[in-house]
């Protein structure tokens, strides 16, 4: 028997039935980021200090707290909901 493979959009069921799978990426590009730790920070101990910078706009944003980069990502996917 042919084994059948799954594609983007959708595949097979257990049952053989064809599947729909969701046309939205649950991890999107508009939400990658790419988070730097200052050379000072010590997340072990509650000090958290970097730059994160959003990997689709180039947008950076500097933190001194794990507050702020909590903030920080709040702020920008706030920009990125879906509509």
């Amino acid at each position: 028997m042919a084994r059948r493979s799954r594609g983007r959009f959708g595949g097979f069921g257990r049952d053989g039935e064809a599947v729909i799978l969701a046309t939205h990426h649950s991890y999107p590009n508009a939400r990658a980021y790419v988070l730097k730790l200052h050379r000072d920070a010590r997340p072990g101990i509650g000090k958290v200090i970097g730059r994160l910078e959003n990997v689709t706009t180039g947008e950076q944003f500097v933190f001194a707290s794990a507050e702020e980069l909590i903030a920080c990502l709040a702020r920008d996917t706030a920009r990125t909901q879906p509509e």
